[in-house]
């Protein structure tokens, strides 16, 4: 009993006001290293926000001037695919998906000579969950655009016009 007495005299009479002025001081540093990490996280995110930019107006339609209106261009490239299910249909409608996709990323403000560098230039900013299924469907349509006697199934072409449209709708212009 006189242990446990004696800690807490020793307790009571130490005088705590410089210990507390201490551990105050070091909170005080810790928010101002806490608050100042918050903002350069903020800044630096607003650095690394996307660089698409898409109109306000009616995403549909990517500018006035560019008389691409995505939604209806999309719904014909659907719809022969739907009226018609022969390869040559389903190979059109990868070549005119993949012409849309060009129209839209020129829109975009990408740049370059083809559309596979504007493909580069989307995949290094990384601001798209599906670039890697574009670059996938660009390489078929290139195959049937480019290689003899390449040929693909319904199923393969509507995976490959899925790739498209998964694209379009995730920029919101469909």
């Amino acid at each position: 009993m006189q242990a446990i007495q004696s800690f807490f005299f020793g307790i009571t009479a130490t005088n705590w006001v410089p210990t507390l002025i201490e551990v105050r001081t070091v909170f005080i540093v810790l928010d101002i290293l806490v608050l100042i990490g918050i903002v350069f996280f903020w800044r630096k995110g607003l650095e690394l926000k996307a660089d698409l930019r898409y109109p306000k107006r009616h995403r549909a339609e990517i500018s006035p001037e560019s008389n691409v209106n995505v939604r209806e261009a999309w719904g014909k490239i659907v719809g022969k695919t739907e009226e018609s299910q022969t390869p040559e249909t389903f190979t059109l409608a990868i070549i005119e998906a993949d012409k849309l996709l060009d129209d839209v990323l020129r829109l975009l403000g990408f740049q370059g000579e083809h559309l596979a560098e504007r493909l580069d230039q989307l995949e290094h900013r990384k601001k798209t969950k599906t670039i890697e299924k574009l670059w996938q469907a660009h390489r078929i349509r290139n195959n049937l655009v480019h290689a003899q006697g390449f040929n693909i199934n319904s199923a393969q072409a509507r995976e490959v016009l899925g790739a498209y449209e998964n694209f379009f709708r995730e920029i919101k212009v469909i």
